[in-house]
């Protein structure tokens, strides 16, 4: 199958096929289903789902993953080609800085997971002296503080170089749903952030929706995995964090309203996805699934790290 025309021979079979669970490596299955859109749209990269991608619920820990994901150097190639039209500053950090600043007193150190063009980290200048980034690449427009540090690399690589001095509060917003291998990234996580330090995640909720396979966060192409609470609990009862918090919310603050068209688009697809699908790719357009930002589909989870004497060892 032609996976991706702007991409070599090499390049198009770059794509991982997933048989168990990522996180708990169980293969019962409490649900299961076949993905809805017919194209990825990435960028300026409009990539056919592999032929067969499902949709499957782990019947041990909950969580959702995709059957057939891009493979870690495609990602990494279609975002070094596209990253000044990806994560513009389009979003508004006011709820989140908020949420922070409830939990920790006086100045902080932060490090932003994915951060992007910086936006999160510039607007934490007011209140977090050290900020750092960790993302795969450097964008152009970021840049970190005078004492913070830029880590290159996938959250979840088992070998970070990094400077090995932890930080007060560690963020990880819309990072959760690209992981490859969740339990390397919790064990990160749990070395990035101080005793006692929070990590505050935001990441789409399974639980929230009832037609997963139709759902515009499972239709992304950089989206492999999405948790619900049971199994966010899982994850922070393994890995020796105490959740201070976990509640549903929407998508981060858009700071635009979605045009007519984009209204109509939803609508659209809301009534039947396959033949949304079908009509785009007709008139030639992107086929690209819309977003709904009044859909309370997201999660807001704060962690904190305990005493690493009461760690359960993961299973």
């Amino acid at each position: 199958m032609d996976h991706a025309t702007s991409l070599s021979f090499a390049e198009k079979t770059q794509w991982l096929s997933i048989t168990a669970c990522p996180y708990c490596d169980s293969k019962a299955i409490a649900s299961e289903a076949k993905l809805a859109a017919r194209f990825y749209n990435f960028g300026n990269s409009r990539i056919p789902v592999p032929i067969g991608t499902g949709l499957v619920q782990c019947g041990e820990c909950s969580l959702v993953y995709k059957t057939i994901i891009p493979g870690k150097g495609l990602l990494s190639k279609l975002t070094a080609a596209t990253q000044a039209s990806l994560w513009a500053s389009n979003y508004d950090h006011a709820a989140e800085i908020e949420k922070i600043r409830s939990e920790v007193r006086g100045e902080f150190s932060v490090i932003d997971i994915g951060a992007a063009g910086g936006e999160f980290l510039n607007a934490m200048a007011p209140y977090a002296q050290r900020r750092s980034a960790l993302d795969i690449l450097h964008f152009e427009r970021l840049n970190v503080s005078a004492n913070g540090e830029f880590i290159t690399g996938f959250l979840d690589s088992p070998n970070l170089i990094w400077s090995e001095y932890p930080y007060d509060v560690v963020t990880a917003f819309d990072i959760f749903e690209h992981l490859y291998d969740p339990k390397s990234a919790l064990k990160n996580i749990a070395k990035l952030v101080k005793p006692g330090g929070l990590v505050v995640i935001e990441t789409g909720d399974a639980s929230a929706v009832r037609r997963t396979q139709n759902w515009y966060y499972m239709t992304l192409f950089e989206h492999h995995i999405c948790w619900s609470p049971r199994s966010i609990a899982r994850a922070a009862e393994d890995y020796g964090f105490e959740i201070i918090s976990i509640e549903n919310k929407y998508h981060k603050g858009l700071l635009t309203v979605p045009k007519a068209t984009g209204r109509l688009k939803r609508l659209a697809y809301e009534l039947s996805p396959r033949g949304y699908h079908f009509l785009q790719a007709l008139g030639g357009f992107d086929g690209s699934t819309p977003l709904s930002p009044g859909l309370e589909d997201h999660l807001r989870v704060i962690l904190k790290k305990s005493d690493p004497s009461r760690r359960r060892p993961p299973k």
